[in-house]
């Protein structure tokens, strides 16, 4: 072998019995990570320094490659894909060396020295700026976007044309399944299967419940300023396509809050809340919500003194609270749902329009609202605060269509 490249890394195997002693496995994880953070490679075990070829036994191939397997599943995050290749080494017929392959990871991984790349023959440690570019980058390509993975025991069948038909040019005369792909509401999967993508189960199908349980908005309100399941005032579990859900969500609130009035001198309604900060509100629950998290969904509580929402997960790609100031980042498709006619949407034409200004709102730009973050690591929250309702009391926003059932 010629020796090392960008490529390529070469290490010599040494074995106590059937335990591997070197490399050692923290120095594998560091180097497995960086071939995935770069263009993927090869590592080659059993290669000595003078690039001379050992001969590695069965039982001991069998040693290393049970410790490459460990290592990918068990060192880095999030686990790495591999491949194991044996190559009889030259001028032998009873041993060889183990091949690795690494590809290109969809992902940016990180390894127990932190994060890597390769560079030449080496690898460097990946500083703050330059993490932030990857992760970025690699957010943003169909393979790793969250709204771009292919649903399980879904297909062309799962998506109402009715709804997907929204999306479509009525130029186009592609037929279904090639007008889904150009969409990306469909995809295939690993075995080459067209199945619906995230995206186009949660804008495209009826009832996106049917194959993600949780995607939908659980709706409450309640008479005080704590979840009392006997003070119930109104409750709603929101289904339907994620533009659906938000409408959904901010009839809800309309015809539960409460509307003070002043002179001014004449009479002026004053409402509980600002239409377009809750709109910015639910918008930015349903697309930053991370459907991974099982058993979880959006969660809207209306009290007697604020508003609150939680949307599962953590935010993605590594940003803070703080970073939402400046960065833009959702999980979910909604960018390209035309609005329609929606209470707070203040006359934009889509769901998401990537100026930046919804977290203005929230900030105080529009009506009495700030950030609240809770616990990032599971959750997203925004609350609301409401304007002083006049002295009146809680029973006068019982809403009279007020639709009862638990919620839990």
């Amino acid at each position: 072998h010629l020796g090392e490249d960008t490529g390529v890394e070469l290490k010599e195997v040494r074995l106590r019995g059937r335990k591997v002693t070197a490399p050692k496995r923290t120095d594998l994880a560091d180097g497995f990570a960086a071939f995935a953070n770069s263009s993927g490679g090869w590592f080659v075990l059993g290669v000595r320094d003078d690039r001379t070829h050992q001969t590695l036994t069965t039982d001991q191939l069998d040693s290393v490659a049970e410790l490459v397997t460990a290592i990918c599943s068990d060192s880095i995050r999030p686990p790495l894909d591999f491949n194991l290749h044996r190559m009889p080494a030259p001028e032998s017929t009873d041993g060889g060396v183990l091949l690795v392959d690494i590809p290109w990871g969809a992902e940016v991984h990180r390894s127990p020295g932190g994060y890597f790349r390769r560079r030449g023959a080496g690898r460097r440690v990946i500083d703050t700026a330059e993490l932030r570019r990857l992760l970025q980058a690699r957010a943003r390509s169909d393979e790793t976007g969250a709204d771009m993975q292919p649903v399980a025991d879904t297909g062309v069948e799962s998506l109402a044309p009715e709804q997907w038909r929204r999306y479509a040019s009525s130029r186009s005369s592609d037929g279904p399944e090639v007008m889904l792909a150009k969409l990306k509401f469909l995809k295939d999967d690993q075995l080459g299967t067209p199945r619906a993508t995230v995206a186009g189960i949660l804008l495209a199908s009826d009832d996106p419940r049917q194959w993600l349980p949780n995607a939908y908005i659980q709706a409450v309100c309640y008479s005080g300023g704590t979840r009392d399941g006997n003070r119930q005032l109104d409750a709603q579990d929101i289904g339907g396509p994620v533009d659906e859900q938000v409408r959904g969500a901010m009839r809800f609130v309309v015809r539960n809050r409460r509307v003070a009035a002043r002179k001014d001198p004449a009479r002026t309604d004053v409402p509980q809340y600002s239409e377009r900060a809750v709109f910015e509100a639910v918008v930015n629950a349903v697309v930053h919500r991370d459907y991974g998290v099982a058993g979880s969904r959006v969660r809207l509580y209306m009290f007697d003194d604020r508003l609150e929402l939680i949307s599962p997960g953590s935010l993605g790609n590594s940003l803070t609270v703080e970073d939402l100031r400046t960065s833009q980042f959702t999980r979910n498709g909604l960018g390209q749902c035309p609005v329609g006619d929606v209470p707070g949407s203040g006359g934009r034409r889509h769901f998401i329009e990537r100026r930046g200004e919804g977290n203005r709102c929230h900030r105080g730009g529009d009506g009495r609202a700030r950030w609240k973050d809770g616990d990032l690591r599971t959750r997203w929250r925004t609350r609301v605060q409401g304007h002083p309702a006049s002295g009146q009391s809680a029973a006068s926003r019982r809403p009279r269509d007020a639709r009862g059932g638990a919620a839990s």
